[in-house]
């Protein structure tokens, strides 16, 4: 690759002594790995995470995403979904809503492959960024029935009385097991 089209982590933020050893992985065969060994490739080919810096900023970059994927499930959710300005213009509402459907799903695939280097500290930074997110933007919102970040659809609160709700587990009490 030519030196001027290759960006390497360690050039941009200032090369360390030797820190990993290969040309690196972007997944590890034999399942999770927590420390130095093989250099990482933090999803693209000239992202190596070969020296500590570059191992910190890959940290903070799953992190971020991480809290980037709840932020914008509470911006679609909160505001524009329910924006009156928006609604007014259904085609610029509809562009909106789709862009950043796309963008959340992106966002779920990239950390799905951060997941997927099997590095147990990119991963445990990703589920960080992702739970302090969710407890910054989305704690009060309802509990939706998946909980994978590349497949999380919006759930509708239950409108369900507490009466009616004593009646209907009642009704499935009495319904036979195998019917």
């Amino acid at each position: 690759m030519p030196p001027m089209l290759h960006h390497n982590v360690s050039a941009i933020v200032g090369r360390d002594e030797q820190y990993c050893f290969g040309p690196g992985t972007d997944m590890h065969m034999s399942g999770f790995v927590f420390g130095v060994g093989d250099c990482v490739v933090f999803l693209l080919e000239q992202w190596r995470l070969d020296s500590p810096r570059a191992m910190g900023i890959g940290l903070l970059a799953s992190a971020w995403l991480g809290l980037v994927y709840e932020g914008l499930t509470w911006a679609r959710r909160n505001k524009l979904q329910t924006s009156p300005w928006l609604r007014q213009r259904p085609w610029l509402w509809t562009l909106i809503l789709t862009l950043s459907y796309m963008l959340q799903v992106l966002l779920g695939y990239l950390l799905m492959l951060i997941a997927m280097t099997y590095q147990l500290e990119l991963l445990l930074s990703a589920v960080s960024g992702l739970g302090l997110g969710h407890a910054i933007f989305n704690l009060k919102a309802p509990v939706g029935e998946s909980v994978e970040p590349c497949c999380v659809e919006p759930v509708e609160p239950a409108r369900v009385q507490p009466a009616e709700m004593a009646s209907v587990q009642v009704a499935e009490l009495r319904r036979p097991l195998l019917s």
